[in-house]
């Protein structure tokens, strides 16, 4: 039996902030210059309540969960990133968050890339943890859309197919090279259960088909990346290896700064919590 997918057609939750409309949910915390955090795939806003606690007395914290994750109704688009891309930056206009920091893991690194690079002027900082301008090129950096299409059209196709047995066996395996703690990889494997098949499946295809490398140079803002690296150390990566890949895809990215952590994997602010607040922290107060 396949897992259950719900075909809601073209179904949009509705977030009411301020009288406008989203399709996307939103949480705001605390006070002060906004912050614009974006979880990653499958994952609920909930990844960040740990970073909101840290920043809630000097920021105003916009918490959102996208749309087929974690419970959150779907709204079925085949150029999903951009159409929630887009999306964002319009709620940053219409919310007049002035001056706003723009943070996303993984997923939602992607997507702060792409705020950055779409509309130059939207955001005043960067923060990307452990997510990349095109996840095609991550093995490979001579890779193209062209030539990770074949692979993305695959992958895209095991998702949707996968049963609720597949995905039981194998996300502890996958989730363990992403996290150290049992207890959190529990927790996203129940975020994968409630997310929206179709959608996770056509956001990770598109992963593999959207190259950002050459637009980041439009970003004007300081962006602070964070990489992990010892998650997939078993397999033969070193943390050289890894800081080439992130120095090699963010070439274009002027004012950038990457630093790698050595303890935690591709959820760092769960895994290495020191490392992970001492760079945000630093990097928020640091004037432009």
């Amino acid at each position: 039996m396949k897992r259950p997918i719900a075909l809601f057609g073209l179904m949009i939750i509705v977030c009411i902030v301020h009288g406008q409309k989203y399709t996307f949910d939103v949480e705001v915390t605390g006070k002060g210059t906004p912050v614009l955090m974006i979880p990653g795939i499958s994952c609920s806003g909930d990844v960040w309540d740990e970073t909101v606690k840290v920043l809630k007395e000097d920021y105003e914290c916009h918490v959102v969960t996208l749309p087929g994750f974690a419970g959150q109704p779907p709204v079925e688009k085949e150029n999903y990133l951009e159409y929630i891309g887009d999306e964002l930056i319009s709620y940053l206009k219409k919310e007049k968050l002035k001056n706003a920091v723009v943070m996303g893991h993984s997923l939602g690194g992607f997507l702060t890339l792409y705020i950055g690079s779409k509309e130059p002027e939207t955001a005043s900082k960067l923060i990307v943890v452990d997510g990349l301008p095109f996840l095609g090129a991550m093995q490979n950096p001579e890779a193209t859309p062209e030539t990770s299409k074949s692979m993305a059209e695959m992958m895209k196709k095991n998702i949707e197919l996968q049963t609720p047995e597949q995905y039981e066996a194998m996300q502890p395996m996958m989730l363990k090279t992403m996290m150290n703690a049992d207890e959190d990889i529990e927790v996203v494997m129940e975020w994968g259960r409630k997310s929206h098949t179709v959608t996770v499946a056509q956001a990770m295809y598109e992963l593999y088909q959207i190259d950002l490398r050459e637009e980041v140079s439009k970003i004007k803002v300081p962006t602070l990346v964070l990489g992990a690296w010892i998650g997939y150390k078993d397999y033969g990566v070193t943390k050289e290896m890894t800081e080439r890949t992130f120095q090699y895809q963010y070439r274009n990215l002027k004012d950038v700064t990457i630093e790698m952590t050595d303890e935690g994997k591709h959820f760092i602010m769960w895994d290495d919590p020191d490392f992970f607040f001492t760079q945000v922290k630093s990097f928020l107060n640091k004037k432009s």
